[in-house]
């Protein structure tokens, strides 16, 4: 365990002067007494403070409710189970018979919650400067993917904007969007949306999960065509 445990430090860039710490923050509480939990509770909180500087810090024109919604997309259980299988803390983590058994070393839930622990573990033997590092590099990859899904997301939306600014610029009337077929049930919804766009003889549709993103889908479609008719 010793070797696995020196390797794992490596993985996150930390070198710890108690390694009591360390393994108080990969004991889950199933093992017995002196488990991780109470970490746990601390590394939630620095977790929080953590991605919320970062966020606020790197984007100095972001609104708040952009800020909250990205921070509770990097602090969410998910994102820390995929970090932690990132960062093999499978192979570290210490669970009782019962837990093991019943795929504990998978549960996202348990995965999460040794990632908050160990950050609260480099807080407590360290700083917080080296909290930030550590818990920046644990959710890297998920800072990236996430800024790639929003920029995609971004382009999306901005759809309808940029189809309109094309019509005027000719002097076209405004496209017109109509709702032509809803489908699915309740809690998974899908909507398909058509556009009326001068001088396209047919309408462009669009499907997605909610009427805003098919419409959006469909003004992509109608520039794409509209693109092709000018060159």
């Amino acid at each position: 365990m010793q070797e696995q445990l020196a390797h794992f430090q490596e993985r996150i860039g930390y070198q710890f002067n108690k390694g009591e710490l360390l393994q108080r923050a990969l004991r889950h509480r199933s093992v017995g007494k002196d488990h991780n939990e109470r970490l746990e509770f601390l590394g939630d909180s620095l977790l929080n403070l953590i991605i919320a500087e970062h966020l606020f810090t790197r984007d100095q024109t972001a609104a708040e409710g952009e800020l909250t919604t990205r921070r509770s997309l990097l602090v969410r259980k998910e994102t820390l189970a995929a970090a932690a299988r990132r960062f093999d803390f499978a192979s570290v983590l210490q669970l009782g018979p019962s837990a093991a058994k019943s795929g504990g070393f998978g549960r996202d839930s348990i995965l999460a919650d040794s990632v908050e622990a160990v950050i609260a573990a480099v807080y407590l033997d360290s700083h917080f400067t080296q909290a930030c590092e550590v818990t920046l590099k644990l959710l890297g990859e998920s800072i990236t993917e996430l800024d790639s899904t929003l920029q995609q997301s971004a382009a999306i939306q901005d759809a309808k904007t940029r189809l309109q600014e094309w019509l005027q610029a000719r002097s076209l009337p405004l496209p017109r969007y109509e709702t032509t077929e809803v489908s699915g049930p309740g809690h998974a919804r899908s909507y398909e949306v058509a556009v009326a766009v001068q001088p396209l003889d047919d309408m462009p549709r669009g499907t997605g999960p909610s009427r805003r993103e098919a419409e959006q889908n469909a003004a992509e479609l109608a520039l794409q065509q509209l693109e092709q008719q000018t060159t």
